[in-house]
């Protein structure tokens, strides 16, 4: 019976290292899983804050880029309206001077015109 007891009792004292061994290492590993966890969310949150900012650089870079075309169309709608005044002041210009050359002009215009879309068959 001795024999037996003192067996078991090998049995316990050996088991004993292996059983502070795993309790060790569980603790190593739930230390290890919550620090991999803390490195994945501040990884996360990095992504995150850096995705923001690209996305509020291209949304200002679109929002100047739209004022620069909408001011290059208001200059070029201006220069149109300077051209069109300056060929209506050319016009008028020239009518008043060569009254006679304009008449001309005008009637060979309307004679051309008459002979495009009123042909007789």
């Amino acid at each position: 019976m001795t024999t037996g007891l003192l067996s078991a009792n090998f049995r316990f004292s050996a088991i004993q290292p292996v059983e502070t061994a795993m309790s060790d290492l569980s603790g190593r590993l739930k230390e290890a899983s919550t620090t991999a966890k803390n490195k994945a969310d501040e990884t996360v949150e990095n992504v995150r804050s850096g995705m923001a900012k690209a996305a509020d650089r291209a949304a200002d870079t679109l929002r100047s880029k739209s004022a620069e075309a909408a001011e290059a169309g208001i200059d070029a709608i201006d220069q149109v309206r300077d051209a069109s005044s300056s060929l209506g002041d050319a016009l008028k210009t020239s009518i008043e001077r060569q009254p006679f050359t304009a008449i001309s002009l005008a009637v060979a215009a309307g004679f051309l015109f008459g002979m495009m879309f009123f042909r007789r068959d």
